[in-house]
């Protein structure tokens, strides 16, 4: 998937203004599932997907989760990220039709 154009599309976290970016603690990956991310990396890289970031610190860390058929797939741990996101700040309107 090549990159989306910033006018066509562009997302903005809703986050408080004395919250202040959190520093992750590297996470320790097994040698089963490193090999995986290295090549699910160089493929999200080479499609121009992700690219290479200067603050390596303020990342969220990815997590491998084994799927049924043996293989892996990667995803990321926004936990943090989401305790700090006002909650329901575009609640959906209760409607009697659903």
């Amino acid at each position: 998937m090549p990159r989306i154009d910033a006018d066509v599309a562009c997302h903005h976290l809703n986050l408080g203004p004395s919250l202040r970016p959190i520093c992750y603690n590297k996470r320790f990956v097994s040698t089963k599932p490193a090999e995986p991310i290295r090549e699910e990396v160089e493929k999200l890289v080479k499609t121009d997907f992700v690219s290479e970031i200067q603050y390596p610190d303020r990342v969220s860390n990815v997590v491998m989760v084994k799927k049924g058929n043996e293989r892996w797939r990667m995803c990321v741990d926004y936990s943090l990220l989401n305790k700090a996101c006002p909650k329901n700040c575009y609640s959906c309107p209760e409607s009697t039709r659903w």
